[in-house]
């Protein structure tokens, strides 16, 4: 997959946004993932999330270095998801490897 990163600068409460806009390979669906905290050491502490793709909401379940988990559900049912992202030399660019389970 491959995508964009944006950064907002820290809020009133210190809170910054880093938002994920991917595209996962062979799909048109749009994976977005809104992390929120407080920035720390050029990323941001997550104390908040979103995590949107297609039909499916939910947040995010884990957060180590480059690999986000996240947890969806909708009408569709429920999946539990893992990113593993790699920043590219290009401001503002991503590319990644997603993969996706049932959730029970």
């Amino acid at each position: 997959m491959s995508g964009t990163v944006a950064t907002s600068p820290p809020n009133a409460d210190g809170d910054a946004e880093v938002t994920l806009s991917l595209r996962p390979a062979d799909t048109t669906v749009p994976l977005v993932v809104r992390i929120i905290g407080p920035a720390v050491n050029g990323g941001v502490a997550l104390h908040r999330s979103e995590v949107t793709f297609g039909q499916l909401s939910g947040q995010v379940t884990a957060l180590d270095g480059s690999t986000v988990g996240a947890f969806v559900t909708g009408p569709t049912g429920s999946l539990n998801l893992t990113m593993n992202l790699s920043l590219k030399p290009a401001p503002g660019t991503l590319t990644g490897q997603l993969s996706g389970s049932p959730a029970q």
